[in-house]
C-alpha cells in the first residue's frame, strides 16, 4: 500500500503510503494502514470526518465524507435541513423544500402527507368527502356513520384530519356507542309467584310466575331455580317445559307448567 524510490547516489530510499493510508512505508505489517470508514487521509494521518457525515474506507480527501441524508454541506460542516424541507440521499447536495400539502421536521429525509391527506409525500392526495386522513403515510379511513336512531354531530368533508370529527349520541331509551344503538331494556325483575305457597313438585303442577321486562323470545335459554322444603330444583327448556306468555314486553305473565 505504498510506493519507495531510490535518491541521490547513495542509494537512499524513500517509502510513502498510497493515497487514503498513513504510516512510515517501511515498518513490516503496520508501514501503511487504511484510514477507517468516517475519516479521510489529511496529511500523514487519518482525521475524522465533520459530524453527521461518513466515508469509506481508504478515503483519500475531504470531499470523500458525504454528509448524512437530511444534512447539506456549509463549508466544512454537515448541517441540518430546516423543517419544510428533506435531502434523502447522502452528499454535499442542497436540501429540497417539500411538496404541496406535505411537512417534514428538522434533518428529515423525507417529507410526510399533511393530515387530511395520503400517499407518497411526492404526490400526496386528499381524503375524500366522508373520509378523514390521520397524515404521513397511512391511507384515508371511513368516518362514522351514526345509528339511525342516533343523533350525528359533526361532519368529514373532503380533507378531513387527522382525527374523525363525527359524534354519535344514541337517542333517550338507547344506549350503545352511538355506530350501534340498541333498545334499553332494564334487566328482568319478579313481580310475583302463584300460588305462593303449599304447591307440591309433581306432573301437572302449574306455577304462575309474573315478571317485568322477561326475555320472551328467548325461550331456549329459560331457566329457573326454587326450593321447597329446603331443597332445591333446578328447571330449564330442555326439560319439555310449557312456557305461555301473556302482557306486554315490560309486563307480562309467563306460565311455567311442570
Amino acid at each position: 500500500h505504498g510506493s519507495c524510490a531510490a535518491r541521490g547516489t547513495a542509494d537512499v530510499v524513500t517509502c510513502s503510503c498510497n493515497a487514503g493510508y498513513v504510516g512510515d512505508g517501511v515498518s513490516e505489517g503496520s508501514g501503511c494502514v487504511q484510514c477507517s470508514a468516517g475519516t479521510y487521509q489529511g496529511g500523514g494521518s487519518c482525521l475524522a470526518c465533520p459530524l453527521h457525515s461518513n466515508s469509506s474506507r481508504g478515503s483519500s480527501n475531504f470531499s470523500d465524507c458525504l454528509c448524512d441524508p437530511g444534512y447539506t454541506l456549509s463549508g466544512t460542516s454537515c448541517l441540518a435541513c430546516p423543517s419544510g424541507t428533506y435531502k434523502d440521499a447522502a452528499g454535499s447536495n442542497p436540501c429540497i423544500v417539500c411538496p404541496n400539502s406535505s411537512y417534514s421536521s428538522s434533518a428529515s429525509p423525507s417529507c410526510a402527507c399533511n393530515a387530511g391527506y395520503s400517499g407518497d409525500f411526492r404526490s400526496c392526495r386528499m381524503c375524500g368527502n366522508e373520509t378523514y386522513g390521520p397524515g404521513g403515510n397511512a391511507a384515508c379511513a371511513a368516518c362514522k356513520i351514526c345509528d339511525i336512531n342516533a343523533d350525528t354531530q359533526g361532519s368529514c368533508p373532503p380533507g378531513t384530519g387527522p382525527d374523525d370529527p363525527k359524534k354519535c349520541t344514541c337517542h333517550p331509551g338507547f344506549v350503545g356507542n352511538g355506530v350501534f344503538c340498541s333498545k334499553n331494556i332494564p334487566s328482568p325483575s319478579l313481580v310475583g309467584v302463584s300460588p305462593a305457597s303449599l304447591f307440591c313438585y309433581k306432573p301437572g303442577q302449574s306455577v304462575q310466575v309474573r315478571a317485568r321486562n322477561f326475555p320472551a323470545f328467548i325461550l331456549s335459554d329459560l331457566s329457573a331455580t326454587f326450593s321447597l322444603s329446603g331443597s332445591s330444583y333446578a328447571i330449564n327448556s330442555a326439560q319439555s317445559i310449557d312456557v305461555t306468555m301473556t302482557g306486554n314486553w315490560t309486563d307480562n305473565w309467563a306460565t311455567l307448567r311442570l
